[in-house]
């Protein structure tokens, strides 16, 4: 968080202790909150999915009219990445894939105009190998949660990730300490370290 306020469509609140609760019109709804990255994953704990609503993602959400969504159909399992430019809303791609039981995490990673999908951790494959190309709107930083309801059941959402996917390069001046248990890990010149990010 960097101080901004969230923003977006429709009434949400706060079910039970950090967990995001959508309304329950029949109309989209999203949740966006401005960050600083264009480029980045963003994720979301979707804890269940009522029948005949959509869950999922809000990006490059620049205002009502103009954004990104990546919503999962659990009822059929068909996933659909689409943008709404001037309130037109277009497809970007869909596909139908295995649906998890809820709940579930939903992660997208926006890199430039390819977005990738992923399931639990597990890359969503086709199509494009797991990428949809759109250029529109592409320097957007507003990203957050997304949902159509059914018109009597919220949809509810915890743990919105966003994690800015920049490599921090390290130089020969850069220290390391590692802690076990509390007490400092040694490391010799011999010693090869390897840092990864999940």
């Amino acid at each position: 968080p960097n101080g901004n306020a969230w923003e977006g469509l429709g009434t949400w609140s706060i079910a039970s202790s950090t967990v995001l609760q959508s309304p329950t019109n029949l109309q989209y709804n999203t949740l966006v909150y401005n960050t600083t990255y264009a480029d980045c994953y963003i994720s979301v704990d979707i804890l269940d999915n009522p029948t005949s609503s959509y869950s999922g993602l809000s990006f490059r959400w620049t205002d009502a009219d103009n954004r990104f969504e990546v919503g999962w159909d659990l009822g059929v399992g068909t996933v659909i990445i689409a943008k709404y430019e001037a309130s037109v809303g277009t497809s970007v791609c869909s596909w139908t894939a295995a649906a998890p039981s809820v709940p579930f995490n939903m992660k997208i990673r926006l890199s430039g105009n390819a977005f990738t999908l992923y399931i639990d951790d597990v890359d969503q494959g086709t199509p494009d190998t797991g990428s949809a190309s759109s250029s529109f709107n592409n320097t957007a930083t507003r990203h957050g949660l997304w949902h159509f309801g059914n018109g009597s059941t919220a949809g509810t959402f915890d743990n919105w990730l966003l994690d800015s996917d920049v490599t921090v390069a390290l130089t020969s001046t850069d220290t390391f300490t590692a802690t076990e248990g509390g007490a400092d890990v040694g490391f010799s010149s011999s010693d090869t370290i390897t840092a990864s990010e999940v």
